[in-house]
């Protein structure tokens, strides 16, 4: 996409497996990141104790191996990613986010996020980091985003207090000041290739 915009550079924000998606981006293409914005994510769930990856499978990937969509399934999830104030309208919100993926993509998010182990390079980070977590948030808790900002040199967390783990969609007004406040701090620093 960068290549087709004619852009040497770009902000990257990434949330949850978008999260882990920004970092091996980052790692593989260093010179095409002009800042990374990781929200809410991990470095993968393999890693994780057993009893935090059979509770995944179990309210993910089983129900869709057993013929249920994810809007079926939504109804189960969406309490494990709120916060403890989540409204009515939000929560219908969150349910309506799982329903819409697809369940064959998710699937295969759910297997990669199960198997896959993001290297732990974050010193090799050279561009300005921001973490936001939401301080509520059980999947990737906000001790995640304080190791990543320990190991980054120039990062910095932001912890949504009460939010959970869709801080885009649960406080989309502080979650959207926080990143576009570091975006536009640094905006100078994504260009176009030269001619």
């Amino acid at each position: 996409m960068l290549d087709h915009f004619d852009a040497a550079t770009a902000h990257i924000v990434g949330l949850s497996m978008g999260g882990r998606i920004a970092q091996d981006f980052c790692y593989r293409h260093a010179s095409r990141v002009a800042t990374l914005t990781l929200c809410d994510t991990a470095f993968g769930l393999k890693a994780d104790p057993p009893e935090k990856r059979e509770q995944f499978i179990r309210l993910r990937q089983q129900p869709l191996l057993a013929g249920k969509t994810p809007r079926d399934i939504a109804p189960d999830v969406v309490p494990t990613l709120e916060g403890p104030h989540v409204t009515p309208a939000v929560h219908a919100r969150l349910i309506e986010s799982i329903a819409a993926l697809r369940t064959e993509s998710y699937l295969k998010g759910i297997a990669t996020s199960l198997t896959y182990d993001l290297p732990q390079r974050h010193h090799e980070i050279r561009v300005p980091t921001l973490c936001v977590y939401g301080g509520a948030d059980r999947l990737t808790p906000p001790s995640i985003g304080e190791e990543i900002a320990r190991r980054v040199p120039d990062s910095r967390l932001v912890v949504l207090p009460e939010i959970g783990h869709l801080s885009n969609i649960e406080a989309p007004a502080a979650f959207n000041r926080v990143v576009l406040e570091f975006l536009s701090a640094h905006r100078g620093l994504a260009y176009a290739k030269a001619a």
